[in-house]
Order: C-alpha cells, then sequence, then structure tokens
C-alpha cells in the first residue's frame, strides 16, 4: 500500500501502530524467532478497540459528583474492533482474558487538582491510578487526567473509569465543554483506547 513502512532484520515495522511489525519478532525469554501473534479464534493481535462519551454537538460533559470522591465516569459509545468487550452496561465494560494496554483522557472544569483511575469492579482492586492534572477554579481552566499503563487478566473482568477532583463546578460543563457547533461535529468526552496484546 501507500503506508510508510522501515524495513530491517526483523520485517516491517509500522510507525502508525509500533505495536504490530509484519515478520518475525524475538522472545523475550530466549533467541526462539516467532512468527504473528494469534487469540484462539485466529484473529490478528493486537487489536484495538475504544470507548467513548459520544454527546451532541450542543450537549455538555454533564455535572460532577461530590469533591474529594471518585464517580464513575461515562463510557457508552464503543468503536473499533470491540469482539474482546463481552459488555458494555451503565459505563462498566466486561473484558475476556488476556493481556492488555490501555490509554485514556478524562476532562474536567474548573475544579482544581482532579484525577481518573481504571478500576476492576470484580476484584474491588484499582488496576491503574491516572496522572493528576489541574484545571483552575480561578482561571477557568479545563484539563485532561491521563491515563495508561498495562495488565494481565485470567478470566473475564468487569471494569470502570472514577474520576475524583478536589472541588467541582455545580453545572453540566463541569466534566467538558461541548464543541457548541453543528459544523465542529459530536462533543466526546472521557475515552479509553484499549488495545489487546495477547
Amino acid at each position: 500500500g501507500s503506508e510508510m513502512c522501515i524495513r530491517d532484520r526483523l520485517g516491517c515495522y509500522h510507525p502508525h501502530n509500533p505495536w504490530r511489525c509484519v515478520g518475525v519478532a524475538f522472545n523475550n525469554s530466549s533467541s526462539n524467532l516467532e512468527g504473528v501473534a494469534f487469540d484462539g479464534a485466529d484473529r490478528v493481535l493486537p487489536d484495538v478497540a475504544y470507548l467513548q462519551d459520544v454527546q451532541s454537538y450542543s450537549t455538555s460533559g454533564g455535572t460532577p459528583g461530590s469533591a474529594n470522591n471518585y464517580h464513575t465516569r461515562t463510557l457508552g459509545s464503543v468503536r473499533g474492533n470491540t469482539w474482546f468487550i463481552k459488555d458494555l452496561t451503565s459505563s462498566e465494560f466486561t473484558l475476556i482474558p488476556g493481556t492488555y494496554y490501555v490509554f485514556g483522557a478524562f476532562p474536567m472544569y474548573y475544579c482544581n487538582a482532579h484525577t481518573s483511575r481504571l478500576y476492576d469492579i470484580t476484584n474491588s482492586a484499582v488496576i491503574i491510578q491516572a496522572q493528576t492534572a489541574y484545571g483552575s477554579a480561578a482561571y477557568n481552566g479545563q484539563t485532561h487526567s491521563l491515563l495508561r499503563g498495562m495488565f494481565k487478566i485470567e478470566s473475564d473482568t468487569q471494569y470502570k473509569v472514577q474520576y475524583g477532583a478536589n472541588s467541582f463546578y455545580n453545572n453540566s460543563l463541569g466534566l467538558g465543554f461541548n464543541t457548541n457547533n453543528s459544523t465542529l461535529g459530536d462533543s466526546i468526552y472521557g475515552m479509553i483506547e484499549i488495545i489487546k496484546l495477547r
């Protein structure tokens, strides 16, 4: 195709997807060479899905919950290759067994310090704590808390994304500003990218 490809002794590396290399790769535990990874249904791995809070151009992100507590972040739209996401109900999603890398971004407005986390509902555990961000309540600031990490599960596991802040804007703009113009398209607030590696 027309995409750029960088070739070396290991095959063809695709810059747009650093997880994928067409050719062979070294096994981390030995000098043996191994080919492309497959799941049990012969799907090529890694594979990617996106969970997002997608609203109309005129709909704001929503009114935050109380300060200094964690609350569930809305995730209602599933995009990409979603075969490894078993369920998404009321912003809670279930992943099948495997190894995953996730990246998420979650905006808050006028809240001072805020953060987010990936919470394992099945086992009542915090899996990934996101970076702390700061959206000034004095200067009308909006920033994103960024979440990234890798984990492995041996059985179906249910998760949710939670957010918390030092203070909150008691208004529907508190969880993010809308685009406010139909030409600019939908307003997308919280989002998490889920990559199934194995």
